[in-house]
């Protein structure tokens, strides 16, 4: 009894260690979420160029145009853009419009998982654990739930939609589960395989015509959604959506990558603990046990096919940390309760190895704030932007010339996307273009990024042919450590062009 005893008070001691752990990842991330919306300048190399879009649409421009040195769009659909413009008619035209829909979409995403996990165990414990364990994935994925990208929004509408067909009642409900499923579509076209796969549970697992109404609802809106924005911008939102990323290469390298570098390191315990429930769930109920093996295989199948993507980053990696951070709290319910009770001794083995492997995914919140230097490197940059005199051409970062009063310029990764496709005509075009407006002299500057210089243009004679008609001021920061993101790719301003015979100081930070 006395042993007995203590094997109940050490249990409860890690339970509280574990419900600790997670919720301190939940407030991490809010702490410096809050603590960096309101940085002025880029937290992630494309932050500026999402900018641009907004100002595109404000600008009562087209999204989807014939790309050019003007504007180039990314080949996302494009919700999180209208709905970031609807945000920055109120709070103005920044980074901050843009950020707050990714956090805000965050916090959701947070909730719905910790309300999905609560309502299937019927414990707010393992909502937390779940709930925090996605939080805790923010370092692997990038350190990207609150900035100006699109990725939380999507994985927040798939969330909800994932939600309704696990709990609705009635054909309502799986009419706004394919309702949400399209949102999230519309935010980024990767939805369509997860869509498809939900579509077959629905087959499956319903009766009658109501296994019709998620599929039929879907590919529905899709199409008419597709041709409308297909015709109002002559074909060119079909061209970014559908024909532009299945020209670009696969990356062979992360079929088995995808695993062995952004899975299995840093989630090795969740991921056993998640495929456990799915075995369990075959032996207990062969519904459930369709949902959740469908689920995890649009999830992580999602995920394995964007990573296959040449250009891709972890941020793609979202719905499989989604899923595997869902089936850890639901797994560790069951281990615990139905299997190993928490106070014997391989209950509490899992209480320890689950902590481990929140503790796998520690990392120091100062990595991710920009510091002083960063804004006073900042600032010294747009002022450097404001005294030319005359127009400037910078591929990264975007939105930046904007502060210094100057016309933005299309995006080197967005016209990268166009040279790694395979359309040739339009790649010769917009070379073209390019190269008309350095050999006119349109630009007073030119600012390139190393070490992606020619990375838009994918032609080693660029540099040169920036060199005959502008000079070479050198680097733009003599202190090499200041005002790169702190997310993402190390991607800066670095090298300044001017017409020849002008002077301008290099920013002294």
């Amino acid at each position: 009894k006395m042993s007995q005893k203590y094997l109940d008070i050490l249990s409860k001691f890690l339970r509280y260690i574990l419900f600790g752990g997670a919720l301190l990842y939940l407030v991490v991330f809010v702490v410096i979420a809050c603590l960096r919306m309101n940085y002025p300048y880029e937290l992630d190399w494309m932050e500026g160029a999402f900018v641009d879009h907004v100002k595109q649409i404000l600008a009562g421009k087209q999204l989807y145009v014939e790309p050019s040195i003007e504007f180039t769009p990314y080949f996302y659909t494009p919700l999180y853009f209208y709905l970031s413009a609807l945000v920055a008619k109120v709070l103005g035209i920044g980074f901050l419009p843009l950020r707050l829909v990714a956090f805000l979409s965050s916090i959701g995403c947070f909730a719905l998982i910790f309300q999905f996990v609560r309502r299937e165990t019927k414990s707010v414990f393992y909502g937390i654990l779940s709930a925090g364990l996605f939080a805790a994935t923010f370092k692997i994925s990038g350190g990207w739930y609150d900035i100006a990208r699109l990725d939380t929004l999507y994985l927040f509408f798939i969330i909800a939609s994932v939600y309704l067909l696990r709990f609705g009642t009635d054909v309502k409900s799986i009419v706004f589960a394919a309702l949400l499923m399209f949102l999230a579509f519309i935010t980024k076209q990767s939805a369509l395989f997860t869509a498809t796969i939900l579509s077959v549970y629905c087959f499956l697992a319903y009766e009658r015509w109501s296994r019709y109404v998620f599929p039929i609802t879907f590919f529905l809106l899709v199409g008419i959604s597709t041709a409308i924005l297909s015709w109002v911008s002559d074909g060119w939102y079909y061209y970014y959506i559908f024909d532009l990323p299945r020209q670009h290469r696969l990356v062979k390298s992360m079929i088995l990558g995808f695993w062995m570098d952004d899975i299995l390191p840093f989630l090795p315990i969740a991921l056993g603990v998640s495929i456990f429930y799915i075995i369990h769930q075959f032996a207990k109920n062969k519904k459930d046990f369709l949902f959740y093996t469908l689920l995890f295989i649009a999830m992580v199948g999602s995920s394995w096919l964007s990573r296959l993507h040449s250009g891709s980053w972890v941020n793609v990696i979202l719905p499989a940390y989604f899923v595997v951070a869902l089936l850890f709290g639901l797994g560790l319910q069951r281990l615990l309760s139905e299997y190993f009770d928490s106070a014997k001794y391989i209950g509490l083995f899992f209480l320890i190895i689950s902590i481990f492997q929140f503790l796998l995914l520690s990392y120091n919140p100062r990595d991710y704030l920009p510091n002083k230097d960063d804004v006073e490197a900042g600032d010294a940059f747009i002022r450097l932007l404001a005294g030319i005199d005359g127009e400037i051409f910078m591929s990264y970062p975007g939105f930046l010339p904007s502060l210094a009063g100057k016309n933005y310029c299309s995006d080197g990764g967005a016209m990268g996307d166009i040279f790694r496709g395979n359309n040739e005509e339009l790649k010769k075009q917009l070379e073209a273009d390019v190269r008309k407006a350095i050999r006119s002299q349109r630009f007073q500057a030119i600012i390139v990024s190393q070490p992606w210089f020619g990375f838009f243009i994918n032609s080693p004679s660029f540099i040169e042919e920036v060199e005959k008609h502008y000079e070479d001021k050198g680097p733009i920061f003599e202190n090499k450590r200041v005002f790169f993101p702190v997310n993402g790719g190390k991607v800066g301003p670095e090298r300044l062009y001017v017409l020849k015979e002008q002077h301008v100081d290099v920013v002294e930070n």
